[in-house]
């Protein structure tokens, strides 16, 4: 028998009203696939682009959402890492996750650890991995590293300080826009935070920096990317995990001091190695020191408040979440 999901389908292209909830007939489980009861998805930027249909892979009519937690309700034949009521989180999954169930593929489906709520579960995917693999997999951190998180508080940047600082990072920079934000980024360990607004910001964090940084994730290219290749030593690194428009650089910068630049966009990395972000983040959590941040929550018919919210808020304060069922 077809499940029956309440979902927010997008039938057209179009505002946050679009997110209505409606009826949605799921496909039959496939072999590989997993079914989860839903119990919050995360709130996602680039599922605004989705909404607004500025993302080439999603055409209508589809369930948005690209990660979430829950219990698995059904398994796939030739499933082998999950079992009914199992506690989990995702990403890329089959069917969108702003929904009372969801389809995902196996391989992209990651254990839950009991320390957690599902709230907190829903945050993982994006943010976290993402600060994983931007920091370890492709960065290289090292104890000792002098780093930056450029948007501390936002979802990454949370993510990013607490992984840095975990990992043996002797001095964690940070900057945020609003003193809300700045104070939150302190309490997930940055020894530093400036705010990006103040006229002096760019000297300032010259002057905090001094002989240069190890390692930079920054969050935003296409506004601090010059001012990047200013603070950064010389062999240091600088991984890119966000930006909202075109991106300059003058390469003479990166050539005089031998600078490594990375892109980092966890949608498209390997199998393989989203699944070593999700087991680290496992580690972590077991050890005591990853804790992540819930934004605010909203319920499954307020999806279209949350967009609304998410495009006119002042500054970053972490990851929003869906939260669907209890």
């Amino acid at each position: 028998m077809a499940k029956i999901a309440m979902a927010s389908v997008i039938k057209e292209f179009g505002g946050p009203e679009v997110l209505a909830p409606s009826e949605f007939k799921l496909p039959h489980i496939g072999s590989k696939q997993v079914l989860i009861r839903m119990k919050a998805a995360g709130i996602n930027e680039v599922e605004q682009k989705m909404r607004r249909g500025q993302f080439r892979f999603a055409q209508p009519p589809f369930v948005i959402g690209i990660d979430g937690a829950g219990v698995i309700e059904e398994t796939g034949n030739e499933v082998t890492k999950f079992k009914k009521g199992d506690r989990v989180f995702f990403m890329k999954p089959d069917t969108g996750s702003y929904s009372t169930l969801c389809l995902a593929p196996e391989d992209n489906v990651y254990h839950l650890h009991k320390n957690l709520t599902f709230e907190e579960g829903a945050i993982l995917p994006v943010p976290y991995m993402t600060a994983h693999r931007a920091l370890l997999q492709l960065g290289k951190i090292k104890q000792g590293d002098f780093v930056l998180v450029q948007g501390g508080s936002g979802a990454v940047g949370l993510a990013a300080i607490q992984i840095a600082k975990g990992l043996g990072a002797s001095r964690v920079i940070s900057t945020a826009g609003t003193e809300e934000g700045i104070q939150l980024a302190y309490e997930h360990g940055a020894d530093v935070v400036r705010n990006y607004k103040s006229p002096d910001f760019k000297q300032t964090l010259k002057d905090d920096v001094g002989s240069g940084l190890n390692l930079i994730l920054e969050t935003n290219a296409d506004v601090n990317f010059d001012l990047d290749l200013d603070l950064i030593a010389r062999h240091g690194k600088i991984v890119i995990v966000g930006k909202r428009g075109p991106c300059q650089c003058d390469i003479g910068k990166v050539l005089s001091k031998e600078t490594t630049i990375l892109g980092c966009a966890l949608l498209y990395a390997a199998t393989e190695n989203r699944q070593d972000s999700a087991d680290a983040l496992y580690r972590y959590i077991e050890a005591g020191w990853l804790k992540p941040f819930v934004g605010k929550i909203y319920k499954l018919d307020e999806a279209p408040q949350s967009h609304v919210d998410m495009t006119s808020r002042k500054g970053a304060m972490g990851k929003d979440v869906i939260s669907i069922e209890k």
